[in-house]
């Protein structure tokens, strides 16, 4: 497609494409955020959906303060995590409710979701941690991807990390936060995302203008995975960023297998570093991840 003709996320808020909630949306009085994280806050409240229906919700509001001169910055992340997460319907995509202009800060509206009371996939684990459960957690966290990368409107969710995976009533995993995503077919994602350097490809640390792809998320997902898998948080020893950029980009660091391993975790592993090889098109597809969890004989949900 010629860049000229792409369309362009608009400039400003498609409150059009998104239900208006202003008036219906109940901050918790006098509570802190429940989650802090990027450029924004997560506090818990209720939105009445009718007048028989209290949802528990989570308000997703921008971290500002008056004459903030970062203003315009973080509501363009506003408006790409909007344009993006409209569009969006799958078991294990977090749903959005829409917008609400009176819990917002400052002109930027808040964005309303469902609450999620199990919390990020890693806190879950603590209280569900047999191999089944994380098993369905990686299954249902590619499936997610899968959905991403197959849309007409390509998605490159462009941070996915432990904590922007979090977990139903029901324990499916969902994926959220899509303020550094990217629709592959539009222009004016201009930006290159800046997400947890553990999780982020090697490719994405050599210049600013690296092409996001779906090789990005891939990566993430098995870095992510192994995460997952053995409740160790990748290179626990490196304490800072630079520390990790070094070790990945220049020595090629991957977390290793667990030893003793398992079967189970050996045949794991074979997945993870096929998802995390150094060059990008050398990395398994989405599709291709999907179908090793299906033949494992663990279906997502």
């Amino acid at each position: 497609m010629n860049p000229i003709s792409r369309p362009r996320i608009p400039n400003e808020i498609p409150k059009d494409r998104c239900e208006n909630l202003t008036g219906l949306v109940t901050r918790v009085p006098n509570a802190n955020p429940t989650f802090s994280g990027g450029y924004a806050d997560v506090y818990i409240g209720y939105y009445a959906k009718d007048s028989n229906t209290n949802i528990k919700v989570a308000i997703k509001v921008l971290r500002l303060i008056k004459d903030d001169p970062r203003i315009q910055k973080v509501k363009t992340h506003l408006i790409r995590e909007t344009v993006v997460w409209t569009s969006l319907n799958h078991p294990n995509i977090l749903g959005f409710f829409g917008l609400a202009d009176d819990v917002g800060r400052h002109g930027c509206p808040a964005l309303i979701s469902p609450f999620c009371d199990n919390g990020v996939v890693m806190s879950y684990l603590k209280t569900h941690p047999d191999h089944n459960t994380r098993l369905r957690m990686m299954a249902g966290i590619a499936d997610g991807l899968q959905y991403l990368h197959s849309l007409e409107e390509k998605i490159i969710h462009g941070d996915l990390k432990p904590t922007n995976i979090l977990v139903s009533h029901s324990g499916r995993p969902l994926l959220c936060d899509f303020g550094r995503s990217q629709i592959t077919t539009h222009a004016g994602f201009t930006t290159r995302a800046s997400g947890a350097v553990r999780y982020q490809a090697p490719e994405l640390f050599v210049n600013a203008d690296t092409k996001y792809d779906e090789a990005v998320d891939v990566y993430a997902f098995g870095i992510t995975c192994t995460e997952i898998w053995t409740d160790t948080m990748p290179y626990p020893d490196l304490k800072i960023d630079p520390a990790v950029v070094i070790h990945v980009h220049l020595g090629g660091a991957r977390p290793p297998c667990p030893t003793p391993a398992t079967e189970m975790t050996k045949l794991l592993w074979t997945c993870f570093e096929r998802c995390w090889k150094q060059a990008p098109r050398e990395r398994l597809s989405m599709d291709g991840i999907v179908q090793f969890f299906r033949g494992i004989g663990n279906p997502s949900q």
